[in-house]
């Protein structure tokens, strides 16, 4: 019963606490929609309270005046009351934080030179910052756009005896697998190919293809827009004449005509029934901007399909919801074993799972940190720079900081004025980062090579407008802490002392700037010495010896058609 009783008072407590902060927030609110009939209700109370304390002077013998009069020596003047019921709420803060945003923003009004080049350094290092992290953003932050991508793993097969240590799967390793694993709730295989597109009336064009196991996009949880999927028996050789359309394709080849599914379209010289189209932006792996059309697996040569030692597909599987990535080793290790003891031709070769993002980004995480930390440096440098000119300004400013403070201005009131007179800075800086982030983005884009994994579009999206907004908030910090701490712990009676010579700067200043300018040039001597290292390293690549005479020398790529090609020798001819 105790402890009921207990609870019931636990519970009441947070219900009176939860009341009173709701009333609290609605008298701010009140006090700061509307003043006057605020200061009317705190008018009325107080000359209530004052009749009240006087009513009990008249019973006590004395005349009304006197009373009134003995309440005001006793109580203080009513203004003095007034001010201190004010100032006593969260709506007075706000007031008074409003105050200095508008007096901040008359003194950048009023030096135009100073805004100017403070809020364009501090706009060009948040754009840049902005920019390199949208695309942060887009390759490591932003999750896959496949259902619970975290459960998603490539699975490889290692050849180490080989000096091999990740390849793909062969087809018939892959059907192994696939039959007697425990540890996935799908698996599936693609790999890629070129066709020739053949329509009436037009010149042949060259697509980017891919060939997939039936289950791939279910693997993924990817539904069509239009038609369906591929059924399990199209997996089976010669019966593959199914195919699968990209959204972009379909768009600006077919116009995005909705009877497209169920015609015949000619890819390698062979007719295929177009069964269905994928949605808008799925995006596909490895570095291919874009796969116009899928086909079955099968429409491999059977002989291919079923070669073992012709590892050429690439394999992705869901883990079951209770599996993890050490259990799942195991389990495929096993099977691994297995194989390599009932088949020859799998001596020596393992199987290796990896997580979709790790083989994804991998190889680029380490270089887009580093290059996210370099920028990172370059708005450190920004921000040390206009601490420095803020604390100039502070110091031509110590006799008007020494007179708000004689006037009873605290210390901390010194504090948050200047670190509010920041923010105009700072909102400006970031409005313009961010326009020239969603420049910079663009130019982006037409530099990053085609192997960086784009799963996501690089934009200025809702992750870039937070973090601009973070990033301007922060260095409102750093480069308004300096000069407020400086001010506040001006000596008042030295500085009014010494009057007019108030805005010499004094020992304490002259070492504060000094430390700015030497982390500024530390700053900038660091990023120049990496940036002449990556330089020199470029060139050392370019002119690394390629083991072969590269002068005059083409590459070029023949695709040879199925079906004028079949027996699969002609290409020995060619050579």
């Amino acid at each position: 019963m105790g402890k009921t009783s207990g609870g019931h008072r636990e519970n009441l407590g947070g219900v009176v606490r939860t009341m009173s902060l709701l009333r609290n927030l609605a008298d701010g609110l009140r006090s700061l929609l509307g003043k006057e009939r605020a200061g009317q209700e705190l008018d009325e109370e107080l000359h209530g309270f004052l009749e009240m304390a006087a009513e009990e002077k008249m019973n006590q013998g004395l005349s009304r005046q006197d009373a009134l009069r003995a309440v005001r020596l006793e109580r203080g003047s009513l203004e003095v009351t007034k001010e201190v019921v004010r100032t006593a709420g969260w709506e007075s803060f706000l007031e008074t934080c409003w105050r200095d945003m508008r007096f901040a923003a008359r003194r950048l009004w009023k030096n135009p030179g100073f805004t100017v080049v403070a809020v364009l350094t501090l706009a060009l290092a948040i754009g840049a910052h902005s920019a390199i992290f949208s695309v942060v953003n887009s390759v490591l932050l932003q999750p896959l756009p496949y259902k619970d991508p975290g459960k998603l793993v490539f699975v490889w097969s290692t050849m180490i005896s080989q000096g091999v240590p990740i390849s793909g799967l062969a087809a018939p390793d892959f059907r192994e697998f696939r039959d007697r694993n425990r540890v996935f709730s799908g698996m599936a295989a693609y790999t890629y190919a070129g066709f020739n597109l053949e329509l009436p009336g037009e010149e042949p064009s060259r697509l980017q293809g891919a060939a997939i196991s039936a289950n791939l996009f279910s693997v993924l949880g990817v539904n069509p827009i239009l038609g369906r999927m591929f059924l399990p028996e199209e997996e089976q050789w010669g019966r593959h004449r199914s195919v699968l359309l990209g959204y972009a394709f379909w768009q600006t080849k077919f116009g995005g005509n909705r009877d497209i599914v169920g015609r015949n379209l000619r890819l390698n010289s062979q007719e295929y029934t177009v069964a269905g189209v994928l949605p808008k932006g799925m995006p596909f792996f490895d570095d291919l901007p874009r796969v116009d059309l899928w086909v079955p697996l099968s429409y491999a040569p059977k002989d291919e399909m079923d070669t073992r030692g012709n590892h050429y597909l690439n394999v992705i599987a869901r883990l079951k919801p209770a599996t993890n990535l050490k259990a799942t080793a195991t389990e495929l290790s096993g099977i691994a074993s297995q194989l390599e003891q009932q088949f020859p031709e799998n001596k020596g070769i393992g199987a290796k799972v990896v997580p979709v993002r790790e083989q994804l980004v991998g190889d680029v995480r380490s270089a887009l940190l580093i290059l996210l930390g370099a920028v990172a440096f370059v708005l450190l440098i920004a921000c040390a720079n206009i601490a420095n000119l803020m604390l100039t300004r502070a110091t031509a400013r110590q006799q008007e900081f020494a007179v708000r403070s004689a006037m009873g201005a605290g210390r901390g009131r010194l504090l948050t004025q200047l670190l509010i007179e920041g923010f105009p800075i700072a909102i400006l800086g970031g409005i313009g980062g961010l326009l020239l982030a969603a420049w910079g983005i663009s130019v982006l884009e037409s530099l990053i090579p085609n192997d960086l994994p784009r799963f996501n579009p690089i934009a200025v999206n809702s992750g870039v407008l937070l973090f601009c907004a973070g990033a301007s908030l922060l260095t409102t910090l750093l480069f308004s802490i300096a000069p407020a701490l400086f001010a506040s712990k001006a000596d008042i009676q030295d500085t009014l002392r010494e009057g007019t010579r108030s805005g010499s700067e004094n020992l304490g200043s002259r070492r504060l700037r000094g430390l700015l300018v030497v982390s500024e040039i530390a700053g900038a001597l660091l990023l120049l010495i990496g940036a002449g290292l990556l330089i020199r390293t470029f060139g050392a690549m370019r002119h690394a010896d390629a083991g072969f005479a590269a002068e005059n020398v083409l590459t070029m790529r023949i695709p040879l058609s199925e079906a004028d090609f079949p027996s699969g020798h002609e290409d020995a001819e060619l050579q």
